[in-house]
């Protein structure tokens, strides 16, 4: 699992890299930094207790947002191609049940769950991306964003039960983004962007750009 997953971002790196260079003399460069809210992985844990009536077995009780390093080749066409690395942590409760069967909880559910330990999940998420242009300006344009890679998960785990064991592990998962409506506006270099969608990074996020080498 492991293997095929370094083999898949490698060949994702590769073919950004050969497409960069058939384009070099047309493109520019712009990196930029963001941050995001409400990722589809906070969205899911929230939802969680909501949608069962009982307590999660893990409760978000805590969560950073995504911090985004991102990285485009812009091109002269309306397609253009990049990466993305995010970073984020979660804390949960980690929710256990005295009873085995469900019919033995009720009518006060929540008084049969207890804590049994602390969990952290810090996430490094590694994206190929492409910017689909629909509006261009010199000083503003409007794109959609389409990206798709791996999200590796670092989970630790502190118990707070004296029966409960911690399992510490890493956990890889596929990521995704897809955000219709994105607007960068600002400088011929120094600007600033508005993207709205849902995936690995976020529902929302703002963040500042640079362009350079020309």
């Amino acid at each position: 699992m492991i293997k095929n997953t370094i083999i898949f971002i490698l060949t994702q790196f590769i073919s950004i890299f050969c497409v960069f260079q058939s384009h070099a003399l047309e493109n520019k460069h712009e990196v930029s930094l963001g941050y995001g809210l409400w990722s589809t992985y906070d969205l899911a844990y929230m939802a969680d207790t909501e949608l069962t009536g009982l307590p999660a077995e893990y409760e978000l009780t805590n969560h950073t947002g995504t911090i985004n390093l991102e990285y485009l080749y812009r091109r002269e066409t309306k397609v253009s191609f990049g990466g993305i690395v995010s970073f984020s942590n979660q804390t949960f409760d980690h929710n256990l049940c005295r009873y085995d069967k469900i019919e033995d909880l009720f009518p006060s559910p929540f008084q049969h769950y207890y804590v049994a330990a602390k969990t952290r999940h810090n996430r490094l998420v590694l994206m190929s991306k492409l910017h689909l242009l629909w509006v261009t300006d010199r000083n503003v344009y409007m794109y959609s964003k389409f990206a798709a890679g791996t999200d590796i998960k670092f989970i630790t785990e502190s118990p707070l039960a004296d029966d409960y064991k911690a399992q510490n592990r890493t956990k890889l998962n596929f990521a995704a983004q897809v955000s219709p409506i994105c607007v960068n506006a600002g400088y011929e270099n120094l600007r600033f962007y508005l993207e709205c969608g849902i995936g690995s990074q976020a529902m929302v996020e703002l963040g500042i750009s640079y362009r350079f080498g020309k």
